[in-house]
C-alpha cells in the first residue's frame, strides 16, 4: 500500500474488524472458508485504494507546469474525490454479505477500478 492516501494502518484495522466479525458469525470450524470470505470481501476495497494511491503517486511527482496546475486543482477537490475512502464501514461490509452488498461502498474513482 503506497502512503499517498494514508490508508495502510486504516486498511489493517478494517481487516481486523472484518475478520473478527466473520469469526464471530461463523466460528473457527471451517477456517479455510472463513479466510476465503475474508479475502473476497477485502480484495476489491484494497485494490481500488492501491490503484488510487498509485495514480496519486504519479500526480505528486510532476515537473510540467500544466500538470502541476491540474494536480493542484485535484488536490483542491480532495474531499470530493477521496471521501469514499472515509465513508467505508468495515462492519457493514461483512453484515451486508447476505443481501448482496458485502463489498461496501467500493467505487470507481477517476477511472480506477
Amino acid at each position: 500500500m503506497l502512503p499517498h492516501h494514508g490508508q495502510g494502518a486504516n486498511t489493517t484495522i478494517e481487516d481486523a474488524v472484518v475478520l473478527a466479525e466473520l469469526v464471530s458469525q461463523h466460528g473457527l470450524s471451517d477456517l479455510g472458508r472463513t479466510l476465503d470470505r475474508f479475502g473476497s470481501l477485502r480484495c476489491a476495497r484494497t485494490r481500488v485504494i492501491q490503484r488510487s494511491a498509485a495514480v496519486t503517486n504519479d500526480a505528486l511527482h510532476l515537473g510540467d507546469a500544466d500538470d502541476i496546475a491540474a494536480r493542484n486543482a485535484r488536490i483542491g477537490r480532495f474531499a470530493v474525490e477521496f471521501g469514499w475512502i472515509h465513508e467505508f464501514d468495515a462492519l457493514e461490509s461483512v453484515r451486508g454479505v447476505g443481501d448482496g452488498k458485502g463489498h461496501g461502498p467500493v467505487r470507481r474513482v477517476a477511472g480506477i477500478r
